[in-house]
């Protein structure tokens, strides 16, 4: 889960190990901001190339550039629900990408993905355009958690399979699962091993900012991660930016732990009921206040009575 940001420690250099850059208006600053297009254009390549997949269409896989997409979804009507992505780019090839950042496990990332999938898929669907002419859509997800809890690599897929002939139905649908736990464990084992980077392992270890001084080095011979620091210096020394970064960073990281909270303790009471669902509420109680949280904001989250409040030490 995210790290919780200190207001009082202040970044003011590039490759600042406690620069959180998967927050929100960090991350939408590097890679969907349009002078940044060659940046998201570099990371999505870097996604694509990591795993060559041989179903997926030669539109997906031979792009050059890409150019920005509106992030609000489209709705037929007024009584849709208005869904909003993180950054969203289409191929000079006419492939949709989506490129999300989850700060914490959350159990409707799924369910979440297809619609953001079938939205995207069905916009393509114009007067004039056959289904022939539809193009493949990609989610990439890049998760600060573990979307699986066995041993996987960090980076892993899905796509549309056919359990009949046992291959895959069609390259239209593909979501990605970029897994930063396990991407840190990987980078120590490589190193180790003496194995080289590839592409995306240099993006990671950037958003990471595992080992500063390699990301320093690297930065100077390659012009892409070059202008990727140029662009953080200037988002740390804006001070109205940073004012918003610590702001959501401090309302997202009590988001994940309330979030996670809810799902160990009281989620797990409601089903096997009110009295456990009490003694829950009173563990996840204690769990944010051991994070920090102050006890009437704790009260406010857990619905708990004051005189159950009382009785946490």
């Amino acid at each position: 889960m995210r790290k919780r940001i200190d207001p009082n420690r202040k970044i003011t250099q590039v490759a600042d190990p406690e620069f959180y850059r998967l927050s929100d208006p960090f991350f939408k600053y590097l890679l969907a901001k349009e002078e940044h297009a060659d940046l998201c254009n570099d990371f999505t390549k870097a996604v694509v190339d990591h795993i060559p997949l041989a179903f997926r269409s030669s539109e997906a896989r031979d792009f050059s550039s890409i150019s920005y997409k509106n992030v609000e979804l489209y709705r037929d009507n007024a009584n849709e629900k208005a869904g909003f992505l993180d950054v969203a780019v289409i191929t000079d090839t006419g492939v949709s990408f989506d490129i999300e950042v989850q700060t914490y496990k959350d159990k409707n990332l799924l369910p979440r993905e297809f619609l953001y999938f079938s939205r995207l898929y069905s916009m393509q669907y114009g007067k004039g355009v056959s289904y022939g002419e539809l193009k493949a859509v990609e989610i990439i997800n890049l998760l600060d958690c573990n979307f699986s809890q066995e041993e996987t690599p960090y980076h892993t897929h899905s796509e549309v399979w056919y359990p009949a002939t046992n291959k895959v139905l069609t390259g239209l649908q593909i979501l990605h699962f970029i897994e930063i736990p396990k991407f840190e464990r990987m980078q120590e084992q490589k190193k180790q091993q003496g194995v080289a980077m590839s592409r995306l392992d240099r993006w990671l270890q950037y958003l990471t900012c595992s080992d500063p001084q390699e990301v320093l080095a690297f930065a100077k011979s390659d012009a892409i991660f070059g202008k990727v620091m140029e662009a953080e210096q200037m988002y740390i020394d804006d001070k109205e930016l940073m004012r918003k970064y610590y702001e959501e960073n401090r309302d997202g990281y009590w988001e994940g732990v309330i979030a996670n909270a809810k799902d160990e303790g009281i989620a797990e009471g409601i089903a096997i009921g009110e009295a456990e669902e009490r003694k829950n509420l009173l563990a996840a109680a204690r769990k944010l206040l051991a994070e920090g949280m102050d006890r009437l904001k704790v009260q406010q989250v857990t619905q708990l009575t004051d005189a159950e409040m009382a009785s946490i030490c």
